[in-house]
């Protein structure tokens, strides 16, 4: 008996796991937006293939891409939620080639990203799409550095991995990368210029200029807390970010130890 009390009371603990990182969503918004073809409410199981190629049309393998946010069908409108945990990461073929899958009725944003590259982001992918084609362009470079102040002495900071090139998203995942610093504290990352974002009922009661900001959000350069940011407009190139960190050394006084008596 109890053995078998102590196998229901795990099966018990593995439900409620379960059902918290299953995806339950703890934040619902609704979208303005009518569904004009009803779609049942049972568990679909579909996929949506996809290809990522640059601008020369040849294929991009390597590329990273994640779901950044979901919505579901309610009562004949699609609703923004947010569920818990992290996006899985996917890896784009030789090919570039990707498959999108889906189990219920529901739609995603999708992001994607390679070194070099500007990210790009697609919204609203269903089960009903047709084959996607992501056109990845070359990046917008950031570029800067990381001083530290000690003793009225600069130096660079080097090695460590502190910058993060960021975009809100109020739909979901933001965009964020960790930049590493070289030797001679200096960065360098890409971005594209900020996407519109679907037009969302949240927004009704706000400021057109509130709306604006969290349609086209602006890049951010974040480092030690300090946010900088940043219009990235195709073709220019930004130069100029730098960050410096002042470091106070207190060296004390070097205690010689006591001498045993002879």
């Amino acid at each position: 008996m109890k053995a078998i009390r102590q196998v229901g009371s795990l099966a018990f603990v593995l439900v409620l796991f379960t059902a918290i990182f299953a995806g339950i969503p703890w934040h619902v918004v609704t979208s303005d937006e009518p569904v004009e073809t009803p779609v049942t409410a049972r568990a679909v199981k579909a996929s949506v293939a996809g290809r990522v190629i640059d601008e020369q049309g040849k294929s991009l393998a390597g590329v990273k891409w994640w779901i950044s946010g979901i919505e579901e069908l309610r009562d004949g409108h699609w609703v923004v939620v947010y569920r818990t945990g992290i996006p899985r990461e996917h890896i784009t073929g030789t090919d570039g080639r990707f498959v999108v899958k889906f189990y219920e009725n529901i739609r995603y944003d999708l992001q994607f990203d390679k070194w070099g590259f500007g990210p790009v982001f697609l919204y609203q992918i269903s089960a009903i799409s047709p084959e996607i084609s992501v056109v990845m362009k070359k990046g917008v470079p950031i570029r800067g550095s990381v001083t530290r102040l000690v003793d009225g002495t600069k130096e660079p900071v080097s090695g460590a991995s502190g910058i993060e090139l960021r975009l809100p998203n109020p739909r979901g995942r933001w965009y964020s990368k960790r930049v590493h610093l070289d030797h001679q504290g200096k960065f360098e990352c890409f971005a594209s210029p900020p996407p519109q974002l679907p037009i969302d009922s949240r927004f009704a009661c706000e400021s057109e200029e509130f709306r604006q900001t969290l349609q086209s959000p602006k890049w951010q350069v974040v480092f030690a807390g300090e946010i900088v940011e940043i219009d990235v407009e195709q073709g220019k190139h930004i130069d100029e970010i730098h960050f410096e960190i002042q470091v106070k050394v207190n060296r004390g006084t070097v205690q010689q130890p006591a001498q045993p008596d002879k």
